[in-house]
């Protein structure tokens, strides 16, 4: 049947173990590519606004647009990307609201990777043992 791999279950852990060689290795990645700079992210920026957007995307491109605000925003973006492996070991549903901030704040500037946030999210819930629902 479908459904969250049992807690002892092997498929389980190498789901987790996954999870975190992927955030690991994006976060050892963008540091020894000074992301945290905000020049990636202001490429990014002008790239998509040449595409003609509009509404609240072109908002929050053209303020990525903005050296401050680009380099807070890689900046942040690495530090969670760096803090996500710890806390889904140790504070597992703090370590899913990060991994879903993160995800979220990349879809706003960059729709067309929901599906990729989606999937990051899903994998992060294996590190929940229990869900309480009242």
């Amino acid at each position: 049947s479908l459904g969250m791999p049992a807690a002892g279950s092997p498929v389980r852990w190498v789901l987790r173990w996954q999870l975190i060689v992927v955030y690991g290795f994006t976060a050892i990645h963008k540091i020894f590519q000074n992301f945290h700079d905000g020049d990636a992210l202001r490429g990014v920026a002008a790239y998509l606004l040449a595409a003609d957007v509009s509404g609240p995307r072109r908002l929050v491109l053209e303020g990525l647009s903005v050296p401050l605000i680009s380099q807070v925003a890689s900046a942040s973006a690495l530090a969670l990307e760096l803090a996500i492996p710890a806390l889904l070991m140790t504070r597992p549903k703090i370590g899913v609201v990060c991994v879903i901030a993160l995800h979220v704040s990349f879809s706003l500037a960059m729709p067309d990777l929901f599906a990729f946030g989606f999937a990051m999210t899903s994998l992060a819930f294996l590190f929940v043992d229990r869900v309480e629902t009242r």
